[in-house]
């Protein structure tokens, strides 16, 4: 092969290498993270993957009618450093969930830190800077 046709070839594979990363989004954007909520509610769906994974979660409204929350967290092999696994988190657990609202969407939230109603904690991230008061 000519060295034009080899450096065009790496050009693009590095390309191809590049590209998925160039969608994902901002979390400041996304989410506010100097306020934080506090859910509590039933698991009605889990996606456990990557990049993200979600926890659907039924929260009683304040006229009493149940809303979907939809959480998201780290990606799969994030969340099993912290200790969670497939099963972990099932459809009809009652959680606790602590996380950052979602700036433009409703009854959407980064989840920094859920518990289960036997008092199992699983943290989203390294807890250390969780922990601290938001700013």
């Amino acid at each position: 092969m000519t060295h034009r046709i080899v450096s065009l070839l790496v050009g693009l594979s590095l390309l191809a290498l590049v590209e998925p990363g160039g969608a994902h989004h901002s979390f400041p954007a996304v989410y506010d993270t100097e306020i934080r909520v506090t859910l509590e509610g039933v698991v009605e769906e889990v996606w456990y993957e990557n990049p993200h994974a979600r926890v659907y979660m039924a929260v009683p409204g304040d006229d009493g009618i149940d809303v979907t929350w939809e959480l998201e967290a780290s990606g799969a092999t994030q969340l099993r450093r912290q200790g969670w696994r497939y099963s972990s988190i099932e459809v009809g657990d009652r959680i606790i969930i602590e996380g950052s609202p979602a700036r433009e969407h409703a009854n959407r939230a980064y989840i920094r830190m859920l518990m289960l109603e036997d008092g199992t904690v699983f943290w989203a991230a390294d807890p250390a800077a969780l922990r601290e008061d938001p700013p």
